[in-house]
């Protein structure tokens, strides 16, 4: 009874991290944006409007583009290893 249990409360675990993982993804970007508004905001949102080619982005819209970027790159993550072994 108890192995059933603790396999249960380990799903509910997993789900419930891969569910609250991304809230904490986003809140992780919006609290960088909000550091770049306050610190470099006007230069960050010229800078989004010559890439863009647009005339829209003000500094106020930092946190919410950088949370939104945080959490749709946190969905494509990949890492990079060298495995190659040298035999000497």
């Amino acid at each position: 009874m108890k192995d059933k249990i603790g396999i249960a409360l380990a799903i509910i675990g997993i789900i419930a991290i891969l569910f609250i993982w991304p809230v904490i993804s986003f809140g992780i970007g919006a609290f960088t944006g909000w550091v770049l508004q306050i610190t470099i905001g006007g230069t960050v949102a010229e800078g989004l409007n010559m890439i863009f080619g647009e005339g829209k982005f003000t500094s106020e819209m930092i946190p919410l583009f950088c949370a939104t970027m945080g959490l749709i790159g946190g969905f494509f993550r990949s890492t990079l290893s060298n495995n190659n072994k040298r035999d000497n």
